[in-house]
This record gives structure tokens, C-alpha cells and sequence, in this order.
């Protein structure tokens, strides 16, 4: 027990036995009190104004003080395993808090390789039970997938499987929008500690678990790489976040949706082959940019250049595309990758309409 409820103890134990010594005249005037009714009858079978013998006050003193010091101690008894059962209680959400940091830092410090060994505690689920009753409905089943799928990523471990995109799934769920467009531009050797990239949805889940509410975790509008640079800022008034790469590197300045850029700037690769740098609205390339093509072959440098919308060139230039397709809608065409043609074009978009063709031979 704590000193508070030593003090608490003590101070019952002094009021028993003072109320111990004040009950015992009390009583006698109470009783004294109720005389014989209007008959003279006598309420009581026993004599008032018979003397009370020392012995017989004693003992009712020592019978008062007895049950009061056992109401106590009932008490007290109750206190303490109420308390120790607090206390491991609080230790095994330390423990599941702790665990989830692990498991997390684990999977992030490591995702672009194969984990080679990543141990889970086989009790998962008993831990995810446990903290059924701190958790809201959607918290638990949020828990509950997460230690799923790092089920899943031990089990893929052991088989010697891709463990790649495992580990990528679990963290898309986990951290905050940006990370799954920009996961390859996240330099984790400059973040020791995940925690400054989860999503607020996890913050609260952990804080949930943790067994106090001092130094609990909370969502910032910025964090910065070990080397000083930002990595993000967010506008919560816009929703909008700024992100950098570990050299200082604009990646974005846009809202969005689930893991999607939605609207505002961005340099994005789109595909395996392309890198869109420009702006979007409602998740589409819409207004000024620019989307370049890898170059498969010598000589090319496919790329669309000017005014978008809905995802398409409206006005502006093609540059690099297949040849003899003048005069036809923009959406129609394609780059020339692959292809072993060796005549390209150059046109002109004008209201989606390609025009002006300009064409030469490459080796």
C-alpha cells in the first residue's frame, strides 16, 4: 500500500476508536431516553437504573472497536488486491504498448528487405482480447488486423517468403497518408522512431493502451529526418500536407484521400515508368504539369508537357510519341516505348486535339 492509504488506514483506526468512546454514553442517554408509556407499562424487560458494571461497558467498547477494525481490515485487504491487480493490470498494457512500437520500428527500419527472422509473441490474441474493454468497436478491429497480418509476416519469415509487400501493407495502414505514394523517397536511416509518422486513427489506439496520461503520444503538425530537414508539415486548417525527401527535396504540398494524392502539387511517380510533376484535382492531373516517360531506348525523351484536365493534356506539347497520328484525340495515344520503330513525333495539343506534327528519325 502506498503511503496515502497508510495515512488513510490510521486516521480510520483513531476515528473507531473515538467513536468507540462516545457511543457508549450516547447510547445510555438514547435509552434512557425511551421511558415507560403512559401506563407505566415498561417498554424494555430489562432495569434502567440498574448500575452498568465497568466489565459490561468494556466489553461493549471491545465489541464496537472489534467490528470496526474488521470492517477495516475487510477493507484494507480489498484495497491492496484491488490495487495489485491495478498494478499487473497496468503492466501488461505497458507491455502490448510497448510490443506494438517493436513490432512497428521492426517492420520500418526493415521493409525494403526480407526479414530474414520477425517474432511475434504466440499470445497475440489473448493481448488483443485483453484490450477489448479499453478499446472502442473500431479501435479493437483495427488491433486485431494489425497483429493479423504481423501473423501473416512471421509465418512468411519462416517459409522464406517475399516479405516486401507484406511489410508494406501493414505500414500503409499504419502511418499517415503520404507514406504509401512516397515510401521510396522516405530515407529511414534518418528516423529512429516511427511514432512521428502515425497516423492520428493509431496514436489513439496506443493511447488508449497505455496506462497513464502522462507522456502519452500525440499527433504533430510536423516532424523533421535526425539529419534537421523536414520531412512533413500539415496544414489542419487546409488539410493540406508539405512533404520533403531527406535532402530537402519538395515532394508535395496536397490534400489527401485514404493514400491517394487528392489536390495541390506533386511530383508522383504514376506508374513504373512515369513521373508526373504538377498539379491535381480530385485525385487527377489537372492544370500546369509535366509527365516524362524513362527513356527505354537511346535518343528519346517521351514526355507531355502543358495544361491538364481530368487526367489528360488539354493544351500543350507531346513530345517523342508515335509518329502519323495527327488530328486525333489526345487520349488516343500513347508513347512510343516499346516499339522499334525509329520515326517519332513531336505535336502540338490543342484543346486535347493533337496537331502539328513535327517528325524525325532516330537510330
Amino acid at each position: 500500500m502506498g503511503k496515502n492509504n497508510t495515512k488513510k488506514v490510521i486516521l480510520w483506526v483513531v476515528l473507531i476508536f473515538i467513536f468507540s468512546i462516545l457511543i457508549i454514553p450516547a447510547s445510555a442517554l438514547v435509552v434512557s431516553s425511551l421511558i415507560s408509556d403512559n401506563n407505566n407499562n415498561p417498554l424494555f424487560i430489562f432495569n434502567l437504573t440498574e448500575t452498568i458494571s465497568i466489565y459490561d461497558m468494556l466489553l461493549l467498547y471491545f465489541t464496537i472497536v472489534t467490528m470496526g477494525v474488521t470492517a477495516l481490515l475487510t477493507w484494507a485487504i480489498f484495497a491492496f488486491s484491488q490495487k495489485k491487480e491495478h498494478d499487473e493490470g497496468n503492466k501488461k498494457r505497458m507491455w502490448i504498448y510497448s510490443e506494438i512500437l517493436f513490432l512497428l520500428n521492426q517492420i520500418f527500419q526493415h521493409r525494403r528487405k526480407n526479414l530474414s527472422a520477425f517474432t511475434l509473441n504466440n499470445d497475440w490474441m489473448a493481448h488483443v482480447c485483453y484490450c477489448h474493454e479499453f478499446l472502442s468497436y473500431e479501435q479493437y478491429s483495427k488491433l486485431l488486423e494489425f497483429y493479423g497480418k504481423c501473423d501473416r509476416l512471421m509465418v512468411a519469415t519462416y517459409a522464406s517468403q517475399n516479405t516486401k509487400s507484406l511489410a508494406e501493407d501493414i505500414l500503409a495502414d499504419v502511418l499517415l497518408p503520404f507514406y504509401t505514394v512516397y515510401n521510396d523517397f522516405i530515407n529511414t536511416d534518418y528516423i529512429s522512431d516511427i511514432s512521428i509518422l502515425l497516423h492520428s486513427d493509431y496514436i489513439d489506439i496506443l493511447n488508449a493502451i497505455y496506462p497513464s496520461k502522462k507522456n502519452i503520444l500525440s499527433f504533430n503538425n510536423h516532424a523533421k529526418y535526425n539529419n534537421g530537414k523536414n520531412i512533413y508539415k500539415f496544414n489542419e486548417h487546409k488539410l493540406v500536407y508539405t512533404v520533403w525527401n531527406s535532402d530537402g527535396l519538395r515532394l508535395c504540398e496536397a490534400t489527401f484521400k485514404g493514400s491517394q494524392i487528392w489536390t495541390g502539387y506533386a511530383e508522383y511517380n504514376i506508374t513504373g515508368c512515369a513521373l508526373y510533376k504538377g498539379y491535381f484535382v480530385d485525385g487527377k492531373k489537372d492544370g500546369l504539369g509535366i509527365e516524362q516517360f524513362q527513356p527505354y531506348r537511346l535518343g528519346t525523351t517521351s514526355q507531355r508537357e502543358g495544361i491538364w484536365k481530368d487526367d489528360y493534356l488539354l493544351n500543350g506539347k507531346i513530345q517523342d510519341f508515335p509518329a502519323g497520328n495527327n488530328g486525333k484525340n489526345v487520349k488516343d495515344v500513347m508513347p512510343d516505348l516499346y516499339s522499334q520503330n525509329t520515326i517519332i513525333a513531336e505535336y502540338d495539343v490543342i484543346n486535347g486535339i493533337l496537331c502539328n506534327e513535327k517528325t524525325r528519325v532516330i537510330s
